[in-house]
């Protein structure tokens, strides 16, 4: 009956047995050691892709933006022709 309970008759509980025993670790260190070893890559991984693109950012020529207002388009001279929205 007491070694299905752990209990070694003859087998005393002494400090150096109970400092000797290993705690298991808490549920709580075991999460935050795993989420600090998965954050790690997610932000080493895409790094080296961040500067590809801001160097290829650099790089690009400029161009002005087109922001849909078509109603005052420039001719070949430079001159500014207004145009009537068609109704």
């Amino acid at each position: 009956m007491f070694a299905t309970v752990g209990y070694l008759p003859g087998r005393s509980s002494t400090p150096a047995l109970v400092r000797s025993l290993q705690p298991e670790p808490q549920p709580q260190e075991i999460v935050v050691r795993s989420c600090q070893e998965a954050l790690v890559p997610i932000f080493l991984y895409p790094t080296p892709v961040f500067l590809i693109g801001v160097v290829t950012a650099f790089l690009l020529p400029e161009k002005p933006s087109a922001d849909g207002d078509d109603r005052h388009a420039a001719n070949a001279d430079g001159n500014v022709k207004k145009l009537t929205p068609a109704l």
